[in-house]
């Protein structure tokens, strides 16, 4: 098969060439899955970064707040606590700058 003698390649069976009979699977790249991964990666850390950073300053914090409990609505409503979660969020932006602008630092070399 063309993924075991070279192993640049990734090979897997599309599921409609299986069921049409087809001897050959679709073929992917090694770096166009690590790039489809990294926009994954990169799309979950900008839409959890900015949801965590702005949800608990919005109405709509208000709004979810009021359908929990009175000690869980003075807890999540105090200005400290949407505080924590804001820079949650930005740890995730944080995070999402690093990793597309010194990529593969957590990476070994191959050795």
């Amino acid at each position: 098969m063309l993924g075991e003698s070279t192993p640049e390649f990734y090979s897997c069976l599309a599921p409609w060439g299986a069921e049409q009979g087809h001897g050959q699977g679709m073929i992917i790249s090694v770096s166009a899955l690590r790039l489809l991964l990294t926009v994954i990666y990169a799309s979950y850390l900008t839409n959890v970064g900015l949801l965590l950073m702005l949800l608990p300053w919005s109405e709509g914090w208000s709004h979810f707040i009021l359908l929990l409990s009175p000690q869980m609505t003075s807890f999540l409503d105090n200005p400290a606590v949407r505080g924590v979660v804001s820079a949650f969020g930005f740890l995730h932006l944080a995070l999402l700058v690093s990793e597309l602008f010194v990529p593969g630092r957590w990476v070994r070399p191959p050795s």
